[in-house]
């Protein structure tokens, strides 16, 4: 029965994730570090009707990083928030490695601001 329950909790949590356009994952403490701050720009137009993008941290090709990812906040900073959905694919919070695909709705143009933070 227990374990229904954390099933269920995950799934609210993933769709919770999907729906929202800005979002923050896990907690900031006064001794973490800033890992990576990352500023996405794209214009949404009728040929590319909803682009999207991979946020990867590390970097592909940069040696792994030593550090433990414990909080990422995605800022969307569209008006009205209607700019797009974080989708988390792989890693996050625990882990040393981070995926997560940024898509934007349809006809709009993503403008988001993603930071995270570990030690």
């Amino acid at each position: 029965m227990r374990s229904l329950g954390v099933i269920l909790l995950a799934l609210f949590g993933i769709l919770a994730l999907v729906q929202s356009g800005s979002i923050s994952l896990g907690n900031r403490n006064w001794y973490d570090q800033l890992l990576l701050r990352q500023n996405i720009f794209i214009h949404g137009n009728q040929w590319q009707p909803r682009p999207s993008f991979n946020l990867t941290y590390p970097a592909r090709g940069s040696r792994n990083s030593s550090k433990v990812i414990n909080f990422i906040q995605i800022r969307d900073l569209t008006r009205y928030q209607n700019g797009g959905s974080p989708i988390l694919l792989s890693g996050g919070i625990g882990f040393k490695h981070v995926n997560i695909l940024l898509k934007s709705q349809t006809s709009n143009g993503l403008n988001v601001t993603a930071e995270i933070w570990g030690r």
